[in-house]
């Protein structure tokens, strides 16, 4: 055969392999049937996951890096409390040491309600209510945690739209010191964004790796949609605002779609849309270009990355639950889809066996 043949066959043959197939990249964890808008952390490669299902929340464990999962064991007491649908749904943290701090907002959002699991305990503690009197509507709850300190955080409408905010709520919360045994008072979180965020789209938050809170929303400003970040001071009282999409988007409403904050392999991933443009921006104390591969539109993006660098990056459209995954270097490793999410968002993590799940 001729070598220059042998060379185009080497080659074409090299590209072939080079994609994956998709059962090798990227799987699928189905919740039970009615659940939605579950959430997922990984500790010391224990997998936590919780969901909503009816009025309740459930959390679940895997021992063996998420390739099964225990019994669930529902978190709210007393039962039917729990509001669940599309990005609104429980919020889930676990501190090294094994606690389970999970929040979520009771039906018609008139509550942030946040219970925990102690490490070796059977059953959640009792709910709290960690509102304040005179508090109104809540939306966004969400929570991080990092040794003894917990932050719980809403968007909360007492002190009305913010300034040059329409359709914005300012961003609450509350501090716990004591692995939330207690909590501080509730109020405004002290920042330098001038403006409120997107009154509808739920925040995300998270600890980076120098154990400050991070915090991603969309912001309301003008009437701008695009995504910003909140990184908290050393005591965590008082935040700095970075931006993270450019795009200077102008919409008079509200998206119902905010960020999501996923795990890098040393850093922080910020998932968003703008304007129904699907993409992601690393953090690592300082925020890259947001990467925007293949140009995808949907809603509802999750971004995620394995030890060696590969990134996956999945969200909701029309057809279903679509994902695409490159390789540190930017090369497709493989895209697919998956069956359609209905009235949930996925979310997700990478197993004992190096796959991307997507649990939905």
């Amino acid at each position: 055969m001729d070598r220059s043949v042998v060379a185009l066959l080497t080659v074409l043959g090299a590209l072939t392999t080079s994609v994956a197939r998709a059962e090798d990249l990227v799987r699928r964890h189905s919740l039970p049937e009615g659940a939605a808008s579950p959430d997922v952390v990984v500790r010391e490669k224990v997998v936590h996951l919780v969901y909503g299902k009816g009025r309740d929340a459930f959390h679940q464990r895997s021992e063996d890096g998420g390739l099964t999962f225990g019994e669930p064991t529902r978190v709210n007491d007393p039962p039917g409390t729990v509001f669940s649908a599309m990005e609104r749904g429980p919020r889930l943290a676990v501190t090294a040491d094994g606690t389970v701090h999970v929040v979520w907002s009771p039906d018609r959002l008139l509550g942030v309600n946040y219970a925990r699991l102690l490490p070796g305990a059977d059953a959640f503690e009792r709910a709290r209510d960690l509102r304040y009197e005179g508090a109104t509507a809540a939306e966004g709850a969400t929570v991080a945690a990092h040794g003894e300190h917990v932050l719980i955080l809403w968007l909360d409408g007492r002190t009305g739209e913010p300034r040059n905010s329409p359709t914005g709520l300012s961003i609450f919360g509350r501090l716990s010191k004591d692995g939330g045994q207690t909590f501080d008072e509730a109020g405004p979180v002290a920042h330098d964004y001038d403006g409120g965020a997107c009154a509808c789209c739920h925040l995300s938050a998270a600890v980076d790796a120098d154990g400050r809170f991070v915090v991603a929303f969309r912001g309301a400003r003008g009437g701008v949609r695009d995504v910003f970040l909140l990184r908290g001071d050393g005591k965590h009282r008082r935040f700095r605002v970075a931006r993270v999409t450019q795009d200077e988007w102008q919409f008079r409403g509200c998206p119902m779609d905010g960020p999501r904050i996923g795990q890098g392999k040393d850093h922080l991933l910020v998932a968003h849309t703008v304007d129904g443009k699907i993409g992601f921006s690393h953090f690592d104390g300082r925020l890259r270009a947001p990467e925007r591969p293949g140009a995808p539109r949907g809603k509802f993006p999750l971004a995620l990355q394995r030890p060696d660098g590969a990134t996956l990056l999945a969200w909701v459209d029309g057809d279903g639950v679509k994902w695409a995954v490159r390789d540190e270097r930017g090369t497709a490793l493989g895209e697919g889809a998956l069956p359609a999410a209905g009235m949930s968002r996925p979310a997700g993590f990478v197993d004992g066996d190096g796959l991307f799940v997507l649990v939905y």
